[in-house]
């Protein structure tokens, strides 16, 4: 990354607090690199992103997702990450489909989405989210978070709320276009998946173009991370 010419990047979910450990050996010179701004472990309920484990697995230590089925479990969970040292809480607001608006499933409620972002900016913690559909937008931007990831589908009445409460938006649209750009015939996922990459990507193509005429703030973010978006840096011509 920093040959590549980033002084500085964010990592927002991260496992066994591996991110945090290396923000810190960067910071008293174990070797060079850029700063590093970092979150724990995304905090998701059931209609969440991380929630894809069969029952009987759960949520296990190795994921970049924490499990919470409640508003308590998630308020000690801040406090815990915060414990940690981590700079940023990171929620997943939703991941599922069949939601009534946008197609996805907000994870949590407009309720519980305020109190978890009240308690980490109580604690000096700034809050970012993973939303893609319309209503866990709408939640997300009402209760005043710092980013929201993707916002592919965010609604009018959601920009609105974004505008007036500060929020930021990092689109990370490189893992759309390669999905459907890199699917092979022979990938058991070809009928379907890049179809919906496909429309997502049109729709968002319409919301984050309002979002960005309405003045919201946008950042630049890549999806690094997932291997198909490790090839960013050697994009086909058509992204240009």
């Amino acid at each position: 990354m920093l040959k590549a010419g980033f002084t500085s990047l964010l990592d927002p979910a991260s496992s066994g607090l591996v991110t945090p450990s290396l923000r810190d050996a960067l910071f008293v010179g174990m070797f060079a690199g850029p700063r590093i701004t970092t979150a724990g472990p995304a905090i998701t309920a059931r209609q969440g992103l991380y929630d894809y484990y069969p029952n009987w697995i759960g949520c296990p230590p190795c994921s970049t997702g924490m499990l919470v089925k409640s508003l308590p479990e998630a308020i000690e969970a801040i406090r815990l990450q915060t414990k940690n040292t981590v700079d940023i809480i990171k929620l997943a607001m939703d991941g599922i489909q069949g939601g009534n608006s946008g197609g996805l499933y907000a994870a949590f409620d407009q309720t519980e989405t305020t109190a978890m972002v009240r308690e980490a900016h109580r604690l000096g913690r700034r809050v970012a989210v993973h939303v893609r559909g319309a209503e866990g937008a709408l939640y997300a931007a009402r209760a005043g978070v710092d980013i929201i990831y993707h916002a592919s589908r965010i609604s009018d009445e959601g920009i609105r709320a974004a505008l007036g409460e500060g929020c930021h938006i990092c689109p990370s649209l490189s893992l759309l276009v390669n999905n459907i750009e890199f699917a092979q015939p022979d990938d058991p996922s070809y009928d379907w998946w890049p179809s919906i990459q496909r429309r997502e990507l049109e729709d968002a193509g319409v919301s984050l173009r309002r979002a960005h005429e309405a003045g919201i703030p946008f950042l630049i973010g890549s999806e690094t991370g997932f291997a198909i978006t490790l090839t960013a840096n050697f994009a086909p011509a058509s992204w240009s």
